[in-house]
């Protein structure tokens, strides 16, 4: 716990506010910010039934362009394989020194819209 804290509140976090995905501006909608109460979930599980705002994805590869990445976490209910799809040029040019990838099993076992 103190270390997912540690990495949590690090001085140089950045939290990446569009969704990331294996290829940029594709519009996606999702619940708009502030509310949504953890009910929301991707694929054919609980859906949000609140306002949606459409927001254009981007792939990590485009967030860091050039940066070295000392520690990547990705947990994006469902959606980590497209992520480290859009991170290819990350990982091909070794520019990150350490990831942890959440992996969601119902994501991989009944598949994601």
């Amino acid at each position: 716990l103190q270390a997912a804290h540690a990495i949590n509140s690090a001085p140089q976090t950045i939290v990446i506010q569009r969704p990331v995905a294996a290829v940029s501006g594709k519009p996606i909608a999702l619940p708009t910010a502030g509310q949504c109460d953890g009910g929301f979930e991707v694929g054919n599980r609980k859906k949000f039934n609140g306002p949606t705002e459409e927001l254009l994805t981007i792939t990590l590869d485009e967030v860091f362009p050039e940066a070295r990445v000392g520690f990547l976490k990705i947990d994006i209910e469902g959606y980590e394989d497209a992520a480290l799809i859009g991170a290819k040029g990350l990982f091909a040019r070794r520019a990150v020194d350490g990831a942890v990838v959440e992996a969601c099993w119902w994501a991989y076992t009944y598949g994601v819209d």
